[in-house]
């Protein structure tokens, strides 16, 4: 009876320290829209489809996802404390498949007044890359791009950059028109 005991208070301990090595949690989108280099003062926030374009290689429409940055609200001190991190984002519409590749921007924007013209800055060593060929939920790793987010600023808002490769031409559904499938970045921490 008493070994009965003592392995249930060590399997009890160890399911709580298992809790406490890891938290889940959620970052929500503030904004979100696209820009068009052929349309370079044409502001697209209010559109219900974020198109994400390359043409001969080159960026033609890109999407930036703006969130909000509550890390240290949760205990995160730097981008060692996260441990993976995920954006999971709705597919709308594949006119051409093909990768498409989040950068991490440590700007912000406005949803409603951002065009070409205004194209933020991003980094290119905080990336993820997902071939899409099919509408539907899709998920990026985003744990790099999280824990560049950490190092910058635990408490600013930052941006998500979508960017196509190789002639791909993807549509993502905006906020305006999510009907509960806005993009959504989860991230888990340690401790």
């Amino acid at each position: 009876m008493r070994s009965l005991f003592i392995t249930g208070c060590v399997l009890m301990c160890a399911v709580l320290l298992m809790g406490a090595a890891s938290a889940g949690f959620s970052t929500s989108l503030g904004e979100d829209t696209y820009v068009d280099a052929k349309m370079n003062n044409t502001n697209y926030g209010l559109g219900t489809t974020l198109w994400v374009s390359s043409d001969d290689g080159d960026p033609v429409k890109i999407t930036y996802l703006m969130f909000d940055n509550n890390l240290e609200n949760v205990g995160v001190e730097s981008g060692d404390d996260i441990e993976s991190a995920s954006l999971e984002i709705y597919v709308t519409d594949v006119e051409t498949e093909g990768d498409i590749v989040a950068y991490f921007s440590e700007e912000g924007f406005f949803e409603q007044t951002v065009t070409w013209s205004d194209e933020l800055e991003y980094l290119e060593d905080a990336t993820a890359t997902l071939y899409i060929d099919e509408e539907g939920w899709c998920t990026f790793d985003a744990t790099e791009i999280m824990k560049m987010a950490a190092d910058e600023c635990l408490t600013c808002p930052f941006t998500i950059v979508l960017v196509a490769e190789d002639d791909a031409s993807i549509g993502f559904v905006s906020k305006e028109e999510s009907d509960g499938n806005e993009a959504v970045l989860d991230y888990t921490t340690s401790g």
